[in-house]
């Protein structure tokens, strides 16, 4: 799934045709909706079997709030409809929780608020209050109500059943898979908190949830609270209803791509040698283009093997390491890998995990074998860059201090 995503939006960015064009587009989003689908079953699927963590990073709820109801925002673009968000919350109180998981429960919910709303409002709400357990916690309010179709008393009661949804015309005429208010029950009720639906069918409908958060330090100014580090992730804004849009789009769990810090050269990326170690084909082939077009000179391995003995008898700017391959796997390689660099006094070579485990704790897992970063499947070109770049700027400033 990730080469097919990221060929066909290669492909999109060719000389095409309107009618090619349109079949490249239909082939893209077809596959972005069945990689959502999947995201979706795997995340009810570990929810269902207890393997789901929860993060504990430091973010900023009004930032967060503001930042969902921007992605959202272009949905209703040319629609009779208006988008209100009210924040009732200091800009700067920062707290310790998963921002991923929980604007993948806003993401569900102002997707439908979108979706089942021809025309009227959406609004976004949000508080915050401190316990009074003196523990330093705060419970955070959020409500997302609109206008729309509304919902019967009936499919009320079952609303947040798994693999159900308000009646068999809702999933001919808007698709999904019945899964999206199950899992974000469920992890409203992991974050400390529990969800609720009113409505009036016809007229209105109000969905409200609370997450209860510790009290953080500050971030520095500048610094993006709303992403765990050192391990970047994918977006994991629910997919069935996430808006269209290209997959080099900017995802919310990714930072813009930002000029290189003084002493830098404009980009790091131009003559880079970078090891890629990826049994499948399609997938060292998109790598090949994306990476190319920036300058870097790849060297392509198919097992972890080949991997360790590439750098056993070379040098490279940054490593891309797969972690199911044949033979032997990443996490055998890396180790390998930090053995050689120690046993001959050579520098780290970062190495970055590019993975489509879900398996809870692999992130984990990654960096306890050595690996410095972590990419999932599918990633996207906007994702890809920032990392390769974020870590061959480190190798150049270890190279030029």
């Amino acid at each position: 799934m990730n080469g097919i995503l990221g060929l066909s939006e290669l492909l999109m960015e060719s000389g095409l045709s309107s009618k090619q064009r349109h079949y490249a587009d239909s082939i893209h989003n077809a596959s972005g909706g069945l990689v959502r689908i999947i995201n979706d079953i795997l995340d009810f699927s570990k929810i269902e079997s207890g393997k789901l963590d929860l993060e504990e990073v430091a973010f900023h709820p009004a930032r967060l709030a503001r930042d969902v109801a921007e992605l959202y925002r272009p949905s209703i673009h040319n629609r009779e409809v208006e988008f209100d968000l009210r924040i009732d919350c200091e800009e700067s109180l920062c707290l310790v929780g998963d921002p991923s998981r929980l604007k993948q429960v806003l993401g569900n919910l102002l997707s439908n608020a979108i979706k089942f709303t021809p025309a009227g409002h959406v609004r976004l709400s949000m508080s915050a209050r401190k316990e009074e357990s003196g523990l330093n916690r705060w419970r955070l309010f959020f409500a997302v109500a609109d206008s729309g179709i509304g919902i019967t008393p009936e499919a009320l009661a079952q609303l947040f059943q798994p693999f159900t949804q308000a009646d068999n015309t809702i999933s001919r005429r808007f698709g999904g898979t019945g899964l999206g208010l199950a899992i974000s029950k469920n992890l409203v009720e992991l974050m400390g908190g529990k969800i609720a639906c009113q409505s009036v069918p016809g007229q209105s409908t109000r969905f409200s949830f609370d997450i209860l958060c510790a009290e953080g330090a500050q971030p520095l100014p500048g610094t993006n609270s709303t992403s765990p580090s050192p391990v970047l992730t994918a977006s994991t804004l629910p997919a069935e209803q996430a808006p269209a849009a290209s997959l080099s789009a900017q995802s919310p769990m990714q930072e813009a791509p930002t000029a290189a810090p003084a002493g830098l050269p404009s980009t790091v990326m131009n003559g880079a040698r970078i090891l890629v170690a990826e049994d499948t084909d399609i997938n060292r082939q998109l790598l090949r283009i994306l990476l190319a077009r920036r300058g870097c000179v790849l060297q392509e391995v198919e097992n972890g093997l080949l991997a360790v003995d590439a750098m056993r008898h070379g040098q490279y700017d940054l490593v891309l390491m797969d972690c199911m391959m044949p033979i032997m796997d990443g996490y055998q390689a890396t180790a390998e890998i930090r053995a050689i660099e120690q046993a001959q006094g050579r520098p780290r070579t970062p190495i970055v995990a590019l993975t489509a485990s879900a398996i809870e704790g692999d992130r984990q897992r990654c960096l306890d074998a050595g690996m410095d970063d972590y990419l999932s499947k599918p990633f996207t070109q906007v994702g890809l860059m920032n990392t390769v770049e974020k870590w061959l700027q480190q190798t150049f400033r270890q190279e030029n201090p």
